[in-house]
């Protein structure tokens, strides 16, 4: 073999040897590739994409509505009158907002107090009530239990004064007073030109005077008779 032939052949040698390296190194990729797809989990349907995507949307709304509610039911809890600091009209937009609120969430509390006083003279007074109690930081059931010890839920009050609490005069200044036996006027009853505003100002006076309270057991001084305090607490469990 000469010298030439001899190189010929050792060239195709490489190249053949290049071919093979060049044919198994395609191989070798081509599994590799193969292995990944193969362990890579099936692509969900377009169908199947929408209606997850759909749950998604539905629950982030859930989650938004949730967290509305929480921070609505936080303002009623919380403040049960608008800070002092604040201007007027600023107050004033604050406790409409507390009272929209309470009148969308009282819906409870102003039909069980209803249905406590169907057929007295204090009927259809459930939600005078129910606001009057959250604009004082009060139980809704408070002042309706005060009216019914007192008063036979409005059935026996001084003529014309719609006072069913029993209020004498002087615990709610600038209303008129009846039964008066005193020049002064001060062993009188408070009178009100409504129900709605004797509820008000009842109330104011509780808060005024005793505070958030829960139950007529902290409000002493109220009533002279130890039992007035028992017989108020069981009507409020009866609403």
């Amino acid at each position: 073999m000469s010298l030439r032939e001899e190189k010929g052949t050792k060239r195709q040698r490489r190249i053949k040897l290049a071919k093979q390296v060049a044919i198994g190194t395609v191989i070798f990729f081509s599994f590799a590739v193969l292995a990944k797809v193969a362990d890579r989990p099936p692509r969900p349907s377009p169908d199947v994409i929408k209606k997850l995507e759909k749950i998604e949307g539905s629950q982030k709304s859930l989650k938004r509505k949730f967290k509305a509610i929480e921070e609505d039911i936080k303002e009623l809890k919380d403040t049960t009158e608008a800070p002092k600091w604040l201007d007027d009209q600023t107050n004033r937009k604050l406790l409409g907002r507390r009272r929209i609120l309470a009148d969308r969430r009282g819906g409870n509390w102003i039909g069980r107090i209803d249905q406590y006083l169907a057929g007295t003279p204090l009927a259809g007074q459930g939600r005078a009530f129910f606001l009057a109690a959250v604009d004082n930081g009060l139980p809704p059931n408070l002042s309706v239990a005060i009216a019914a010890r007192e008063s036979g839920k409005g059935a026996q009050i001084p003529s014309g004064s719609y006072n069913p609490f029993g209020m004498t005069a002087g615990t709610a200044p600038g209303y008129a007073v009846v039964n008066a036996r005193g020049p002064d006027g001060t062993r009188g009853y408070q009178a009100f030109p409504d129900w709605a505003t004797a509820i008000k100002e009842h109330n104011k006076f509780i808060a005024n005077h005793w505070g958030a309270v829960s139950g007529p057991r902290q409000m002493r001084g109220y009533a002279m008779d130890p039992a007035w305090a028992n017989g108020v607490q069981a009507n409020m469990g009866q609403i």
